[in-house]
């Protein structure tokens, strides 16, 4: 039982936390740590990105780098962040003139394509693999709600720019 009542008082609860990495990718910068410690009520965070197994090689890590920063950035604001990652796939919304109209209709009232609307759109990222340079269309987005504001959105959220996220 006391086990169990020291485990409950210490859940989501960090007492060392260091980030190792060269140039400190996790770290949360001391002013937006006292930012995030003024924060009222949640701060609602979405990403929106393509699902790791149709991500390009080199992106396949972006999700959990930047699930990773926001998590930083939960512990900073004493739990007033909250996020989940929105799996989606540009597929959904591309259409094909050889698509039966009801196939059709189906893309139209996709996830993906309610999400155009708002601003959360694929882009294209060069993938170099057996040879050859392709292009292909991924989802990589940041959608930030507070309060009673409407949801803003970060696009093109990428490897290089997640030293950036946090401002």
């Amino acid at each position: 039982a006391t086990g169990i009542l020291f485990n409950w008082l210490l859940a989501d609860t960090s007492l060392v936390r260091l980030d190792m990495t060269e140039d400190h990718l996790y770290t949360v910068s001391d002013a937006s740590k006292r930012i995030l410690a003024q924060l009222k009520v949640p701060v609602q965070v979405k990403f929106y990105i393509t699902p790791q197994d149709k991500m390009p090689t080199q992106l396949k890590s972006l999700e959990r780098d930047v699930i990773d920063k926001l998590s930083e950035m939960r512990v900073a604001s004493g739990g007033r962040i909250a996020f989940r990652a929105i799996h989606m796939e540009a597929a959904n919304v591309l259409g094909n003139p050889l698509d039966k109209e009801e196939d059709a209709k189906t893309k139209k009232d996709s996830l993906e394509a309610r999400m155009i609307e708002k601003g959360v759109q694929p882009f294209s990222v060069q993938v170099i693999g057996e040879g050859e340079v392709q292009q292909q269309l991924i989802y990589s987005s940041l959608g930030i709600a507070y309060k009673e504001k409407e949801e803003e959105i970060l696009p093109r959220i990428m490897p290089e720019s997640l030293d950036e996220l946090e401002y």
